[in-house]
């Protein structure tokens, strides 16, 4: 059973590798290998994910069961609410409950937010269900301009947050 933390700078090349794996593991079959692996270097430096733990109004969260960190989140809080930028789950732990404590936890860091938001490849059917599962819905469809990753289909999904009394 993994528990959810705030991450710590020595959690960055754990966290890494973790992202990277299973970054491939869902985008290689759609980028291909090679520009799979290019996009990941650019977008996962472990100076960049070093930069999320100091970020103001975000939460940089991992899955740890004391032996292995099996999943990380980090969000940012916007005026729309809470933008999700990254989740990322071990692929050996996906079908577990790990990504949605991952999500409950990211809720919970923004408590005066409506709404969490994220940007999704239209390709990932995977993660797209998953977060259908969990309440999402397409809010809109574009073509990504960001230099990382241009022009790839793209979802925007968004979901209401509804807080227990």
């Amino acid at each position: 059973m993994f528990f959810i933390r705030t991450a710590m700078s020595s959690d960055l090349p754990i966290v890494q590798n973790l992202i990277l794996d299973s970054w491939n593991k869902t985008y290689c079959s759609i980028y291909g290998k090679t520009e799979a692996k290019k996009i990941a270097e650019r977008k996962f430096s472990t100076a960049g994910l070093a930069q999320q733990l100091d970020r103001p109004n975000s939460e940089f969260l991992v899955a740890d069961n004391g032996t292995v960190v099996g999943g990380m989140a980090y969000a940012e809080q916007s005026v729309a609410g809470i933008e999700l930028k990254q989740i990322f789950v071990d692929p050996a732990y996906q079908s577990g409950k790990t990504g949605i404590h991952l999500l409950i936890e990211i809720e919970n860091s923004f408590m005066d937010a409506t709404k969490i938001q994220l940007e999704i490849e239209k390709q990932n059917d995977k993660a797209i269900q998953f977060f259908r599962n969990y309440g999402f819905s397409v809010a809109n469809e574009f073509t990504n301009v960001d230099q990382d990753m241009p022009n790839i289909e793209m979802l925007r999904l968004e979901k209401t947050i509804e807080y227990a009394d």
